[in-house]
């Protein structure tokens, strides 16, 4: 299954669910679904339709695996999930600010846009997705999968809290990006230039890149990697505390 919102209905028509995570795993640890019986407890997800857009809540889907579905399952079971999802991202989508509070697994959904989408507190999975554009986001307090999706640029994004994961993308333009609390792995795209970057608080693998030069970047927390790239100028960037070649 893909994840969107994750829970679990029971027989007698209880929703399970958590704020803080909506992994079926976890969830199912929680409210120990086992208790329950194999044929008490239906798992589903919430999740935007194929070619949707993440923050058309109304517009996304109840789905179910056709192997897990008991039964007892019958429309009332389906609204009230979808009731209480609808209700699960009402509490963390902050209409205002266009600022989902926690995480967001989007992982192999069929999105294609982030919307009105401009923060996110958690993670953010966007691998193997069909997004194309990351659209008005700049700040994701965790971590960023972009694997395997069609992003060539970050555009406004200005920060990344967690690790910033590139493979199997296109990317040649890094945009606004200013800062990568993790990892940042390069390896292998077609990226020629760091632009505004100027932090980077885990490793750095430019490795096999077109990067001449370092441009802005001031500190690399863990490992820089610049083999194979054309940098030649001298460095001032403190990696692992240190100025980088002591």
């Amino acid at each position: 299954m893909c994840i969107g919102i994750g829970g679990y209905t029971l027989r007698g028509g209880k929703v399970l669910m958590e704020d803080y995570t909506d992994f079926h795993a976890e969830i199912a640890s929680r409210h120990r679904i086992h208790d329950y019986g194999l044929d008490e407890a239906c798992p589903w997800e919430f999740v935007p339709p194929v070619g949707g857009v993440l923050t058309d809540w109304d517009s996304w889907e109840l789905r179910i695996e056709p192997l897990a579905v008991p039964s007892w399952w019958d429309d009332s079971h389906a609204e009230s999930a979808r009731r209480e999802a609808l209700a699960k991202i009402a509490r963390l989508w902050q209409a205002r600010r266009k600022t989902y509070i926690d995480s967001l697994n989007m992982s192999c959904t069929g999105i294609t846009g982030l919307g009105l989408l401009q923060s996110v507190g958690g993670d953010l999975d966007l691998n193997e997705t069909g997004i194309t554009s990351l659209g008005s986001l700049q700040s994701v307090g965790g971590d960023l999968d972009l694997k395997g999706t069609g992003i060539t640029s970050l555009r406004s994004l200005q920060s990344v809290g967690g690790d910033l994961l590139l493979a199997r993308t296109h990317i040649t333009s890094l945009g606004s990006l200013q800062g990568v609390g993790g990892d940042l792995d390069l390896q292998g795209t077609s990226i020629t230039s760091l632009g505004s970057l100027q932090s980077v608080g885990g490793d750095l693998d430019l490795k096999g890149t077109g990067i001449t030069s370092l441009r802005s970047l001031q500190s690399v927390g863990g490992d820089l990697d610049l083999a194979g790239t054309g940098i030649r100028n001298p460095i001032n960037c403190i990696v692992a505390g240190q100025p980088y070649g002591l």
